[in-house]
């Protein structure tokens, strides 16, 4: 067991509904920052050194379906999909109906992931819950938890959201 402190399951259920669908205390949710992207944006390159938004929401979405594997007792790696999943090639054509249906199942992707985590946090045991994540080449277990894990991808999450609400002001309207 981690000598570390860690948040109770039920806290960090709170936590991260409040980041992704409420009013946290240091600015918009993650459904605030989202909202009302078009496709077109989505895939618009605001500088050649920054990610998409829809590359963002991508990442934040392999991430959130790998911590949910670690809380299952799976070994940490990269994300099956890759650390940097590749955008639909519907977003070369971002004006197209096509680009907009894949930018609404890529945000529907992201909102599976996110419930299938919160179940997963649901289902856990107090056991489970502050068990060392093993590490990919399972030699020996992490120095984190898998409560410390799932908090660490609260924070991965407010950076990205961040990233994302600094490109969507700088998108020209």
């Amino acid at each position: 067991m981690t000598h570390m402190t860690y948040m109770t399951r039920h806290a960090l259920i709170r936590r991260l509904t409040e980041l992704w669908h409420g009013d946290p205390w240091y600015g918009s949710s993650s459904d605030a920052i989202l909202a009302g992207i078009a496709a077109r944006d989505a895939a618009r390159s605001v500088d050649a050194r920054t990610h998409t938004i829809w590359q963002l929401v991508l990442h934040m979405t392999a991430w959130t379906t790998e911590v949910t594997a670690r809380l299952g007792g799976a070994r940490a790696g990269t994300p099956a999909v890759g650390d940097w999943p590749r955008i639909p090639a519907a977003a070369s054509m971002p004006d197209s109906a096509a680009a907009q249906e894949a930018w609404t199942e890529t945000l529907a992707s992201l909102a599976e992931a996110r419930r299938a985590l919160i179940s997963a946090i649901e289902s856990a045991t107090d056991e489970d819950w502050v068990r060392p994540v093993v590490r990919g080449d399972g030699e020996s277990a992490s120095l984190r938890s898998r409560a410390e894990t799932t908090s660490g991808l609260a924070d991965h999450d407010i950076y990205h959201l961040g990233q994302i609400a600094h490109i969507k002001r700088a998108i020209p309207s």
